[in-house]
Formats: C-alpha cells, structure tokens, sequence
C-alpha cells in the first residue's frame, strides 16, 4: 500500500533545527558510565585536602618516631650488650680445659638455664608488672607512687624468690630426676649455689632500671651496660684463668657484677636528685610490716 506523504504534515525547517539542538544539548547532559561524579573544582579541592592531610600526616609521625627512637635506641645497645656479657664468658669456659671444657660448658648451660627458668622469669614478670604500675604513676604526675610501687615489687618479688631459691638448693636432684649426668648435675649445682644469694640485688637493680625507663631517663642505662660489659669480660678472664676457682669464677663474677651494676649507677641518682619526690621513706613496708 503506497504511503500517501501528502497527507504527513511536515515540520517547518527552522522547527526541526531547534529541535535537533535542544537533543544534542540533552544528550550533553545526560550522564553516563564515563562522565565524573564530580566536577573538577570538587575533586580539586578534596585532592588538595588530601595532599595537606597526607604532609600532616607524614609531619606528625616525625615528631612522634624521634623521641621513640631516641627512647629504644639506647635500650637495644643496653640489651645487646647485655646478651654480649653472658655469651663471652661461657665462649672462656670452653678454653679452660682440653678434657672437661665440654663437661663445663654443659654445667653452666643447666645451671643457666635451671636459674632463668625458676629465679628469672619471678625477676622478669615482676619488672613486667612495675612497667605498667610505674608508667600509670608518672603519667598522672604522681612521682611519691613509684617510690611506693618500687617498695611494693622488691617486697613482692622477694616473696615470689623464695620458693625458687628453695628450689635451686635441691638443683642437683632436680636435674638428676630429668636424666642429666652426675657430673654435670653436680657441676651445675655449685654454679646455682654460687649465684642463688645474690638474686634480691638482680632484682632491685631490675626494678630500679624499669622506674628510670618509666621516666624516659634510658641514657645513663645504656652507660652502665656499656661499663659492665668490659668489666664482665675482665673479671671472667681473671677470675677463670688466674685464680684457682676454675669454671667457679664465672659464678663469682655474676655475683659481683650484680652487686657492680647499682652501684655504677648510684652517681647518676645521687647527682641527678632523681629520687628526691619519689623516696619519701619506707611507708610501704612500715604498713606491711606492722
């Protein structure tokens, strides 16, 4: 059937353009997959704020990783030096002598060993809990409490060595019942022996190193541990080839450098008047005592 264009009733020219504009302009507007959810004044301003957020940022961790690192340094060198200590005396032992340097080595690793798993970790958690007891004490401005929760520790840690020191008195048997030698049991029992009385001493120069780093007071720590490290080397040396203790002087020598290490640093306390608003006396054990 013939379409009859007559009869369809013609736009005028002028009519057709302006809608064929108003179409393209429409579809301008329209959005789609591509076209941004933001103009580029909005993402502008939000990638500028962004960018300040990001130097605040980077401004900030500055300032809060330097005194960080000023407070970790000093405390790794101390603990490296510390590990130093314990490691090259027991490398002297092994020179001592050709025949029984194998026996010794093995008494001072049960004997070591036998001490950090009973006497220590009572020094180590008590010095854990007076991190937490002492930072709460300092942060609140409350300097007489540190001296308190100082009296506190020693007291309660004294109290939990105890039982260990009964133990290391009976470190012969211990290590003969879990099927260590005779001579090496024996070996390692003088070495405990030796050691035992001197643990309250380890245990308040721990307590009191753990009130200073509560403190941020970390560089005289790292002084002493710097000292003690080449005195340990040469009471060892001394102790074990120039006297007749034999492998007993590297007993000896950790009692004496545990009687050392407070005393190295009592100058900086006494100088540094540290403890003048944190010592007000023994209350705590007054109370306790009575």
């Amino acid at each position: 059937m013939a379409t009859d264009y007559a009869r369809v009733p013609m736009q005028p020219r002028r009519g057709r353009e302006r809608e064929m504009v108003s179409c393209v302009a429409l579809s301008d507007e329209m959005p789609t997959e591509h076209t941004k959810l933001l103009s580029s004044s909005v993402s502008h301003s939000t990638q500028s704020r962004a960018l300040l957020m990001a130097q605040l940022g980077q401004v900030v961790g500055w300032y809060e990783l330097r005194p960080l690192l000023g407070l970790a340094l000093p405390l790794v060198l101390s603990s490296t030096l510390d590990h130093v200590s314990a490691v090259i005396p027991v490398m002297m032992m092994g020179h001592l002598s050709a025949n029984t340097s194998k026996e010794y080595i093995s008494a001072i690793a049960m004997g070591m060993t036998f001490l950090l798993l009973t006497a220590w970790t009572v020094v180590w958690g008590t010095g854990s809990a007076m991190d937490t007891l002492c930072s709460q004490s300092f942060g609140a401005g409350q300097a007489t409490d540190l001296g308190l929760v100082f009296q506190a520790g020693w007291l309660a840690g004294n109290l939990l060595l105890a039982p260990t020191m009964v133990l290391g008195i009976f470190c012969k048997d211990i290590l003969l019942l879990f099927g260590q030698t005779d001579d090496v049991a024996t070996l390692a029992s003088h070495l405990v022996l030796i050691m035992l009385p001197i643990l309250p001493v380890a245990l308040f120069y721990d307590l009191l190193r753990r009130v200073l780093q509560s403190q941020s007071i970390v560089t005289p720590l790292m002084g002493v541990s710097c000292v003690s490290v080449v005195a340990n080397i040469a009471i060892n040396y001394a102790l074990m080839f120039h006297t007749p203790l034999g492998y007993l002087g590297r007993a000896v020598a950790v009692v004496i450098m545990a009687l050392l290490a407070p005393l190295l640093l009592w100058p900086y306390l006494v100088q540094s008047n540290v403890y003048r608003q944190e010592w007000k006396g023994l209350p705590f054990v007054y109370n306790f005592v009575s």
